[in-house]
């Protein structure tokens, strides 16, 4: 016999729980319902929807780091009610 879930019970027992995070952009806060596998991008196309901006105009931060199109909740550790960064991307440096 194997250890398999049988039922559709078991098989909801093991999923991985949702997670609540905040996207927060200059004054605006979208509250997020997410699974630990649910990929970045996803979560990156519903914001930029929302707030009606180009891709390439914002970056994503959590924890310091910018997150990746590929990453995961799950693959950066996130908990339930963290808030992730979304700020606008500057490009140059000095002037001459």
């Amino acid at each position: 016999m194997t250890d398999t879930p049988s039922s559709s019970a078991d098989r909801a027992h093991h999923r991985k729980p949702s997670l609540n995070i905040q996207l927060v952009f200059q004054d605006k806060v979208i509250p997020m319902r997410l699974r630990p596998y649910t990929s970045a991008q996803k979560i990156m196309d519903t914001a930029l929807q929302m707030w009606h901006l180009e891709p390439g105009l914002v970056r994503f931060v959590y924890g310091g780091q910018r997150i990746r199109e590929y990453d995961t909740p799950e693959k950066l550790n996130m908990e339930d009610g963290d808030q992730v960064d979304v700020m606008v991307e500057q490009y140059g440096g000095s002037s001459p």
